[in-house]
């Protein structure tokens, strides 16, 4: 029996048993025959109830046993099935157990009706006057009393269900809240730090400016990894498929850490089936992921020797194919004792690296929910190999085309005139120094009724529209210009610190043209200008 807390199954101090429509000597019978008896240390409270109060009376309260009389009159008028419907079906009182009590003169009721309307025992005439009485009260109370746990039990996980997906509302919008506060001054930070390396700077300045630059390309992979799991938590990260070529990606990834092995002397090396330069469909972004977090907890953890990535292809048919990436280090290994922990929330290998225990959580359910397994083997002092495998799509229609090198120069976009939306002076600052170097003009708005104000007097290529803006925001202010200005034509691209595809999506959906996350990647923003008004 599922234990809940005592109080709950005492609601009343004595088992209620409702007489209704019986007749006085039989009245008495059951009251002489409980009055001297008790269940589980409660007495029996026998109450009559008439047939008009009955429907007041069992609407407000939960009886243990109603003991209902049926007569032929009763049953030619229905009164008393009117009563057991009344309280199966209006009231939906599943818990109270009924017992019909045969008069002499009535027959015995049909089995479907007694199993339609739920009714849990009859009495017949001469029981009233002898012990089955008693047994069947007592049989029908232990019924009414597990379902009476049961149900308390219910509402108690109802409860705490509901609890539950509170906080977890609560902790999206906190994480999400988060984002936007530490992705809006890192973005001015990040955009900077670029700018003021393209400048004429001493030596020791630059080697400033890269420390910026290395430390805010850190804290980025680390905000990602927190946010990313919150909504892991709460089931809201999704699986992400675009095409994408597996060699280019792999081949970027490895070389984006080789200035950081260089840097500690360590050799990076790589290999992979020359067949892997092919068209696949996945959640690259997510594989990215996987990878970045493995080759930088390896590095983190190999202060001499090498690294070795793999990645080759063990299975395929005409849909699929199903690849295996290994990544093994000379580090310092996992102790035996740690190794089946180690893909546990906030585990740390050495408590004396830096770290937020987050990263090989995280690839453990990137992976899993990709449809692929994980596993590491590990000697302490001797280095570590961890090995996943994704299954991918194989796109049979497109090819990638190889990326076009672009060089912007000034003046490359003939001085159109850009709008930017945004309330942050440090982004401000920065977006237009970014377009001024490409040669793009731009005015400035700090809230959505500037830009429409703006948008009246002059003419504008794009607006850069930051989502959160004080008085009208971004999509009440796209709102304005697609429908009530009717301009339908000038690009909208949303500047916003909210990562994930439901932002995307909505931005799509209230007529934005496209998305861009803070932290701003300048190429990146550069090639959604060039794509809508070079």
């Amino acid at each position: 029996m599922i234990e809940i807390e005592e109080d709950l199954v005492k609601k009343n101090d004595n088992w209620e048993i409702y007489l209704v429509g019986l007749s006085e000597l039989n009245k008495k019978n059951i009251s002489d025959k409980l009055e001297t008896k008790k269940y589980l240390n409660k007495d029996f409270l026998v109450r009559d109830i008439n047939n008009e109060s009955i429907y007041d009376e069992i609407g407000k309260y939960y009886p243990a046993v109603i003991i209902i009389e049926l007569t032929e009159y009763h049953k030619k008028n229905n009164l008393c099935l009117d009563i057991i419907k009344y309280i199966r079906r209006k009231i939906k009182n599943n818990c109270t157990q009924i017992l019909i009590s045969l008069s002499e003169d009535s027959e015995l009721i049909e089995s479907d009706v007694i199993i339609e309307y739920d009714i849990n025992g009859i009495i017949k005439h001469g029981d009233l006057l002898n012990e089955n009485l008693f047994i069947s009260i007592i049989s029908s109370i232990k019924t009414y009393k597990v379902m009476f746990e049961l149900g308390e039990s219910r509402k108690k996980l109802l409860k705490a269900h509901k609890k539950l997906i509170e906080n977890n509302q609560f902790k999206s919008n906190f994480f999400a809240k988060m984002s936007h506060e530490i992705r809006t001054p890192l973005n001015g930070i990040m955009l900077t730090t670029e700018l003021l390396k393209e400048e004429n700077l001493s030596v020791e300045v630059k080697e400033y400016a890269d420390l910026i630059d290395k430390s805010t390309k850190r804290l980025l992979p680390i905000i990602n990894n927190i946010l990313d799991y919150s909504k892991l938590e709460v089931g809201k990260l999704k699986v992400n498929n675009k095409i994408f070529n597996i060699k280019d990606e792999f081949i970027e990834l490895v070389n984006n850490f080789r200035l950081s092995a260089e840097y500690k002397n360590i050799e990076l090396y790589y290999s992979l089936d020359l067949e892997m330069d092919k068209s696949l469909i996945g959640d690259v972004g997510k594989f990215r992921q996987i990878l970045t977090n493995l080759l930088s907890n390896a590095l983190k953890f190999t202060d001499k020797g090498k690294i070795s990535i793999e990645c080759k292809k063990i299975s395929s048919n005409k849909k699929n194919e199903l690849y295996r990436f290994s990544i093994e280090d000379s580090g310092i290994g996992i102790p035996s004792e740690k190794i089946n922990k180690i893909f546990n929330l906030f585990e740390q290998i050495d408590s004396d690296r830096k770290g937020t225990g987050l990263g090989l959580a995280i690839c453990k359910e990137l992976v899993s929910l990709m449809g692929g397994n994980i596993r590491v083997e590990s000697y302490y002092g001797v280095g570590s190999k961890f090995v996943f495998d994704l299954p991918f799509k194989v796109n049979e229609k497109i090819d990638i085309d190889e990326k076009e090198v672009k060089i912007y120069k000034p003046n490359y976009y003939n001085m159109n005139k850009i709008l930017i939306a945004d309330d942050d002076e440090c982004s401000i600052k920065v977006l237009k120094k970014l377009l001024e170097k490409i040669g793009i003009a731009s005015d400035v708005a700090s809230d959505g009724y500037e830009v429409i104000e703006k948008l009246e007097k002059h003419d504008y290529k794009m607006i850069l529209m930051d989502i959160e803006m004080p008085r009208l925001n971004g999509y009440e202010a796209t709102d304005i210009i697609r429908k009530d200005m009717m301009n339908y034509t000038i690009p909208i691209i949303a500047i916003s610190a909210y990562a994930n595809k439901k932002n995307y999506e909505e931005a799509l959906i209230k007529g934005l043209n496209g998305y861009v996350v803070k932290p701003i990647i300048h190429t990146e923003l550069i090639e959604i200008i060039d794509k809508y008004i070079r």
